[in-house]
């Protein structure tokens, strides 16, 4: 057990040394590599934020249009990038910085011979470990909220996605409880749906994996999965009243002069 606690600390200490060594050239190549996937990152998020009133304006008109809606609710979408992009900045701020931190109390239980693991270490991994799990969590509602009823909200009203967000929070907090249980069924749907395609997977012999794994043909084959999944918080949205309801022929081309106002 000694041996091998001397030989794993002779190996952390080649790894800093080397790590030392060619530090200028790490970093440069870490710089390039963090710019190029940044670049790419929020290509794809403008893309997808722009995407998503598209697709959105698809399933409620029973429409494939594609440059009308692309151009029409070019507002919203450039809104929900902007958000999309801070919301990320921060989530990936503070998942750093958990993260860091973990790493530097592990650096301090292995230079102790892992001999140090006591309250005082372990209390604080624990409370990061939980930390971390909720920040995970918190993302991840606030991105479904945002999808499922920000965005129609904003289809319907050509609101920005903070006067969008203010809105739902209104309706969230007087049918609070519905919206929780929505969350938690939408979990378990999400669940089966995933065990559904795990299963396809493993009986084509990870064939359909390479399917979907291509862009196009990927969404595509998962097409009616993507579109119930949107249609389904649409419905669900719309039982608070026609100023929800996406479904109505709008009256003009113009987002947000669908229906009229109605207090909820």
């Amino acid at each position: 057990k000694h041996g091998g606690m001397q030989k794993f600390h002779h190996e952390i200490q080649q790894l800093k040394e080397g790590i030392l060594e060619n530090l200028p050239i790490i970093l440069s190549i870490g710089a390039v590599l963090t710019i190029i996937i940044l670049a790419i990152a929020l290509v794809l998020m403008w893309l997808r934020s722009r995407g998503q009133f598209m697709f959105l304006n698809c399933v409620a008109r029973n429409k494939a249009e594609v440059v009308n809606p692309w151009k029409r609710y070019a507002r919203q979408g450039n809104s929900l990038f902007l958000f999309n992009f801070v919301f990320s900045l921060i989530g990936f701020a503070l998942g750093f910085t958990l993260i860091i931190s973990g790493i530097f109390i592990f650096i301090i239980i292995a230079e102790a011979d892992f001999a140090g693991i006591t309250a005082v270490t372990v209390v604080p991994a624990v409370l990061l470990i939980l930390s971390f799990i909720g920040l995970c969590l918190i993302l991840a509602v606030v991105n479904v909220l945002t999808r499922d009823f920000v965005v129609p909200i904003m289809y319907l009203e050509g609101c920005t996605v903070t006067e969008g967000w203010k809105r739902f929070w209104n309706l969230c907090k007087v049918h609070k409880g519905s919206f929780a249980l929505f969350v938690l069924f939408l979990i378990v749907v999400s669940i089966v749906i995933g065990l559904l395609i795990l299963l396809v997977i493993l009986f084509t012999c990870c064939c359909a994996a390479c399917i979907f794994a291509i862009p196009y043909f990927g969404t595509v084959a998962l097409l009616p999965v993507l579109v119930w999944r949107r249609a389904y918080s649409l419905c669900y949205l719309a039982q608070y009243g026609p100023m929800y309801d996406v479904y109505v022929k709008p009256a003009s081309d113009e987002p947000g002069k669908s229906v009229p106002p109605v207090q909820v």
